[in-house]
């Protein structure tokens, strides 16, 4: 596990700073030497040296949509009224 890591540290500096033909080449060493899928690989030399930016606020739900304030949701009853 060790050396995986290693591998990564020192492969993922190259394989950010090459043109598409050397990362193709840099993938394949990648591949070839932890065992790695392609597609796994890719992500973790991607990834490798980026810094996460996580919210300081809890959120109970990231997909719920806000409740409608109280002039929107008047509007939304006018609307209803006006067609029935």
């Amino acid at each position: 596990m060790k050396s995986r890591q290693e591998v990564k540290l020192a492969t993922a500096g190259q394989y950010r700073g090459a043109v598409k033909k050397e990362k193709t080449k840099i993938l394949d060493q990648f591949v070839a030497s932890t065992g790695y899928s392609r597609w796994y690989a890719r992500l973790v030399l991607r990834q490798e040296g980026r810094r996460l930016q996580t919210d300081s606020t809890p959120s109970s739900s990231s997909n719920a949509k806000p409740e409608p304030g109280p002039s929107e949701r008047g509007c939304m009853m006018n609307e209803c009224t006006v067609r029935w």
